[in-house]
């Protein structure tokens, strides 16, 4: 395959897992990944090529390592500075962060929380950190897991009618922005919003911004 390029894509109406391998002489590089529409591009020369996923993003891949940029851990150095510029505390509340991959891109985004309902998103476009805009949320455990490209966001709750509501927000162009609607009291009952968050999975494993522990290797 030296010199040559391959480049394949699958559509699918369902989600499934798919395997790409790639032997070379000096390496065999596998990926596994589940995709509904993928296309990869390897050129096999200068060992080197990418996985271009559904949305845009974009995996660069060595081969001769086998390694992606999703495994470069050169973002962790980057969030450990970002840290630094938030106080440890606010307001009686200690400042806290989490890893939580919203874009399911492979790496991680960083998500600040000050004084227990400020949120700040941060992600790593391959070479610098990008901040999002700051995000008030009423509630200090309020975000969820969502299976595709975003998290959910349980907020309201506040003023004369109370609404409560779970929106969908997520990433474009490498910035957080509100998707969608999923739920909202305006529509249904507080019981049945509740009964909606429990079937998802709460993003809660916050630890203070002094504790670089999900930052080393």
């Amino acid at each position: 395959m030296s010199g040559s390029a391959v480049n394949g894509c699958w559509k699918n109406d369902t989600e499934a897992l798919f395997e790409i391998r790639v032997q070379t002489k000096s390496a065999e590089w596998t990926h596994q990944a589940n995709i509904l529409v993928g296309t990869v591009s390897i050129d096999a020369e200068r060992l080197t090529g990418y996985i271009e996923w559904t949305g845009g993003n974009k995996e660069d891949i060595d081969l001769q390592t086998g390694q992606s940029a999703a495994n470069d851990n050169s973002y962790m150095e980057q969030y450990k500075a970002v840290l630094l510029v938030h106080p440890t505390m606010s307001s009686g509340y200690t400042t806290e962060y989490t890893l939580y991959d919203i874009d399911k891109n492979g790496i991680p985004e960083l998500i600040v929380r000050e004084k227990a309902v400020w949120y700040y998103i941060y992600t790593f476009d391959g070479t610098k950190v990008v901040s999002s805009e700051e995000n008030y949320w009423s509630y200090s455990n309020c975000l969820y897991a969502y299976d595709g490209n975003g998290i959910a966001v349980h907020d309201g709750g506040m003023g004369y009618l109370h609404v409560e509501y779970v929106s969908l927000f997520s990433m474009t162009d490498n910035r957080l922005e509100w998707a969608d609607t999923l739920m909202s009291t305006e529509e249904c009952s507080y019981e049945n919003l509740r009964a909606f968050l429990d079937t998802l999975t709460p993003i809660d494993d916050f630890i203070p911004i002094t504790d670089d522990s999900y930052l080393t290797n």
